[in-house]
């Protein structure tokens, strides 16, 4: 019996990875969110997941993206960063510091928490890489984009 325990132990340690399943989440002026849905793990009124936020302007150090996760309170909308990262194109930039407070209603953290805890669904299919998803939706060219133009237009 042990030993189908450790070879059960051994066959998940090379399991590989789930993949990702980017959802397009919020977006306003300044970002466009997109949430894992492979990350979603709830636990009672809670729920963690991850996140990439295309951001519309760059920082002053260049950053354009910010990967960051989250544990949340469903109810309360109460949350807290466990990690920020911020990355410029696909190149690490820095960190930032970890936060928590609690999101207000109709702004773009209460809809991805709304998202995670399954009170609403996101929009659109999955995407394969959100940063060029999202850059693309900042320029208009996406055509899912509401920023996008027909030609002639």
């Amino acid at each position: 019996m042990r030993k189908m325990g450790v070879l059960a132990a051994m066959a998940l340690a090379g399991a590989p990875a789930a993949a990702a399943d980017w959802r397009l989440a919020a977006e306003s002026d300044r970002a466009i969110s997109y949430l894992d849905l492979a990350s979603v793990v709830r636990d009672g009124d809670g729920a963690r997941f991850a996140r990439t936020m295309v951001l519309a302007r760059a920082t002053a150090g260049g950053a354009d993206t910010v990967r960051d996760s989250f544990r949340v309170e469903c109810a309360t909308h109460r949350y807290q960063v466990i990690k920020a990262e911020l990355f410029q194109g696909d190149r690490a930039a820095g960190e930032l510091p970890a936060s928590a407070g609690t999101a207000t209603d109709g702004t773009v953290l209460a809809s991805l928490i709304d998202i995670a805890c399954g009170k609403r669904q996101p929009d659109g299919a999955a995407i394969a890489d959100p940063y060029a998803a999202g850059r693309a939706r900042l320029r208009g060219t996406a055509p899912e984009s509401p920023r996008a133009r027909a030609p002639g237009s």
